[in-house]
């Protein structure tokens, strides 16, 4: 496999380096580099000057210089605009290469990345406090506790570091919340309400949903990510039930799973039996909501439970309070300034283990496994 990596950092600069490793990298590289020799025939570390085009291309090509470093790794340092970067990765991956993202040096590296990609306010405000160190505190202390055989006070560090899993865990990815009904229920509206722009189709059709469109938005300040799924029914069509099943595959990764009826039929056997469908695809953590959409065409409001939250989204009614379930669902608050939140969902699995290592008596076992804490993201 040919992996292309930006190794420098999203955003102008004034140069830019590409990285294109594997044991078809030279080659690639040079079915795009116009330059006076080849690399196949450059000494390692020999710097060329040339074009990136197409060979025999009318258009000239971006000026640019590349390196065969190894003998299946160059790099090519060109403009540092977006735009040069971009279209570099972009040929490389029309070849056949796949694109990654540079790996991270250390902890520090791995939480300045996650800081920089932040995407409230909000988030960034917690992941500051462990760039500032309260992450890498933490995990020493831990570290040494294993090491002077004191179980019980990294136990209780431990269970520490696990009671904000919840946050941690979405510190670096949104919170997923999946709108799931069956076709035509305002589905679609009740995202687009949600996000305040039309970012789902809104057509009075059943169907006109047949794949997954996503949003991305925050509630609170905490990110999370909106999928209006397709209507689910019974269908002979085959690019409808694809878009079905999608939709069931997709409630599994919910966080949130927000439960679509229309009003008027809130309580019709099939709107029920259609719930308990959705609901049984959701895993046991997901927090579940309940709405019946379309309530200003329903005669008989009071037939709607109290829990139940009536919508009626093209005019806005019910979505302020849509959200503050939302909020609620979500469940975190901010953590005290300078406490140590543990970002990496692997990290929360070596603790799992490390604490069971306690349990069991294996101090040493336990011990040994610590100091991995420490090491940037596993990937």
């Amino acid at each position: 496999m040919t992996r292309v990596c930006r190794l420098t950092p999203a955003g102008r600069g004034a140069i830019a380096v590409v990285e294109v490793t594997g044991a078809d990298a030279v080659r690639l590289v040079d079915s795009w580099f116009g330059g006076a020799h080849p690399l196949t025939t450059a000494p390692i570390n020999a710097i060329r000057f040339g074009s990136w085009r197409r060979p025999h291309a009318d258009t000239p090509g971006e000026e640019l210089v590349a390196v065969r470093t190894a003998t299946d790794r160059v790099e090519v340092h060109c403009h540092g605009g977006v735009a040069a970067a971009a279209a570099i990765v972009a040929s490389l991956v029309s070849d056949g290469a796949v694109e990654t993202k540079p790996s991270p040096a250390s902890l520090a590296d791995e939480l300045q990345d996650a800081l920089a990609n932040a995407p409230t306010e909000r988030v960034a405000g917690v992941l500051l406090d462990q760039v500032n160190g309260s992450l890498d505190a933490a995990l020493r202390s831990l570290i040494s506790l294993l090491d002077a055989g004191d179980a019980t006070q990294a136990g209780a560090l431990i269970d520490d570091l696990l009671s904000r899993e919840r946050l941690g865990r979405r510190l670096t990815q949104p919170w997923r919340i999946v709108i799931a009904g069956a076709p035509n229920v305002g589905k679609s509206s009740l995202v687009n309400a949600l996000v305040g722009f039309d970012r789902a189709i809104v057509y009075d059709l059943p169907g006109t949903t047949r794949d997954v469109v996503t949003a991305t938005t925050a509630v609170s300040g905490w990110p999370v990510t909106l999928a209006d799924t397709a209507g689910v029914r019974a269908t002979d069509n085959v690019i409808e039930a694809a878009g079905v099943e999608l939709a069931r595959a997709t409630l599994r990764s919910a966080d949130i799973v927000v439960v679509v009826r229309e009003a008027a039929a809130f309580a019709s056997p099939e709107a029920l039996e259609l719930r308990d469908s959705l609901l049984a695809e959701a895993t046991v953590n997901a927090a579940v909501i309940e709405v019946a959409s379309k309530a200003d065409l329903n005669p008989r409001s009071d037939s709607i439970p109290s829990e139940v939250i009536a919508t009626d989204a093209p005019n806005g009614i019910g979505v302020d309070r849509l959200l503050a379930t939302i909020e609620r669902a979500i469940g975190v608050g901010d953590p005290p300034h300078g406490v140590a939140v543990i970002v990496g969902r692997w990290r929360y699995e070596r603790l799992r283990s490390i604490r069971r290592h306690l349990l069991d008596g294996e101090i040493a076992t336990a011990a040994a496994a610590a100091p991995a804490l420490l090491a940037p993201e596993l990937l």
